[in-house]
C-alpha cells in the first residue's frame, strides 16, 4: 500500500493512464512502414514486368512503359530473327491505330496514329519486333510492299507513313523509302501504307514486303476487310474514237498508247508505264486552240485512279 500511494505508485498510475496515447503512434508508424514495404514491392514488380517490353533511351526516366501489342493479324519470321507483324488492316477514308503505354500512375494511355485519304482504300499497319524483348524496331530497310491479284500480278503500295512515339516526343511523316532511321529516343514505331484495289478469288489476299535491294523478305496471307467481301464491278470499254460534249465544247479521244519508262521513288528508279492520249477539241464542230488538255486522269472499274504520266493501274484490269 505504501508503494502504491507513494511516488512509484503515482508514476505507475500515470503510465497506465497514458499507455494508449503511447501505443497509438507506434501502431500508426508500424502500419505506415508496412505500407511503404508493400508499395516498394509493387513498384519493383511493375518495373520487372515492363522491362521486357520497354525500350528506353539512356538517361530517360522510367515513366513511360509501352503496353505489349495485341496479337497480330499475320506474322512472318525474318532471317535476322525479328518478327514482321501486320497489326491491323483498315478500310475507308479515315484510318487509325492506337499505340498504348502506361504512365507513371500505371494508367493506360493512347498514342493515336491516324491519317485521312481522299478515296476509300485499304491501309496496312505493320511493326517489326524483337521476339525476346518485345522492342519495336525501325523500317529504314523497307522499300515497298505489293498486293497480289488473282492473276499473280503484284501491285505496289503507296502513301507510306511512319509513326514514332517516345517518352517525351513523337513524330509522324510520309516516307520516301528507303527512309532514314529514327533516333533512339523513340520506343514505339509503326508504319503503314495504302493498297490499290485488286480482283480476288476468295476472302483473303497476299501481301509481299521488300527490302531496299528489292529482295522479298516476307509474304502474308491476310483476311480481306468485310467491306470488300462483295461482288466486284466490271465494265466493257467503249471503242475508239469516243466523244464527250459539254456545251459547245466537244472532246474526241482517238487513240491511247502506253510505253515503258522509269520513275523515281526516293533514291530508287522503278519501272513505270506512261500513257499518252490523242485528242481533238472542237467548239461548234470547229477545231480550236483556245482549249487544251492540261492533264489526264485514268481509272478502272474497281475505283483505282492514276495519272497518265505514271500509270499505276493494273495492266490486266478490264
Amino acid at each position: 500500500m505504501a508503494t502504491e500511494n507513494g511516488f512509484i505508485g503515482r508514476v505507475w498510475r500515470e503510465f497506465r493512464a497514458g499507455l494508449p496515447l503511447l501505443i497509438l503512434p507506434i501502431v500508426a508508424f508500424g502500419i505506415f512502414f508496412v505500407f511503404l514495404q508493400f508499395a516498394e514491392e509493387e513498384r519493383q514488380q511493375y518495373v520487372a514486368q515492363n522491362n521486357a517490353n520497354t525500350m528506353m533511351a539512356p538517361g530517360v526516366p522510367a515513366v513511360y512503359a509501352p503496353v505489349p501489342l495485341p496479337k497480330p493479324v499475320a506474322k512472318v519470321d525474318l532471317v535476322d530473327g525479328t518478327e514482321l507483324c501486320i497489326q491491323a488492316v483498315t478500310f475507308g477514308r479515315q484510318h487509325r491505330y492506337d499505340l498504348k503505354y502506361r504512365d507513371f500512375n500505371r494508367r493506360v494511355q493512347n498514342r493515336r496514329c491516324s491519317f485521312n485519304s481522299s478515296d476509300e482504300n485499304v491501309a496496312i499497319w505493320m511493326v517489326r519486333r524483337d521476339p525476346l524483348t518485345g522492342v519495336l524496331l525501325d523500317f529504314e530497310w523497307w522499300s515497298h510492299s505489293e498486293i497480289i491479284d488473282a492473276n499473280g500480278v503484284g501491285m505496289r503500295d503507296s502513301g507510306a507513313r511512319r509513326y514514332a512515339r517516345g517518352p517525351s516526343s513523337s513524330t509522324s511523316h510520309g516516307l520516301q523509302r528507303p527512309a532514314q532511321p529514327v533516333g533512339p529516343q523513340y520506343s514505339q514505331i509503326i508504319v503503314c501504307s495504302t493498297l490499290p484495289r485488286i480482283r480476288l478469288k476468295d476472302k483473303t489476299f497476299k501481301l509481299r514486303v521488300f527490302d531496299r535491294d528489292d529482295s522479298q523478305v516476307g509474304e502474308f496471307t491476310i483476311p480481306l476487310p468485310t467491306q470488300l467481301q462483295k461482288p466486284q464491278k466490271t465494265w466493257t470499254p467503249d471503242g475508239l474514237p469516243i466523244s464527250q460534249r459539254i456545251g459547245k465544247v466537244d472532246v474526241k479521244l482517238t487513240q491511247v498508247r502506253g510505253y515503258h519508262t522509269t520513275a523515281s521513288s526516293g533514291n530508287r528508279k522503278i519501272d513505270a508505264t506512261r500513257l499518252s492520249a490523242t485528242t481533238l477539241l472542237t467548239i461548234d464542230d470547229k477545231p480550236t486552240r483556245d482549249w487544251q488538255l492540261t492533264w489526264n486522269q485514268v481509272s478502272d472499274a474497281l475505283g483505282n485512279k492514276s495519272y497518265m504520266y505514271r500509270c499505276t493501274l493494273n495492266p490486266t484490269e478490264v
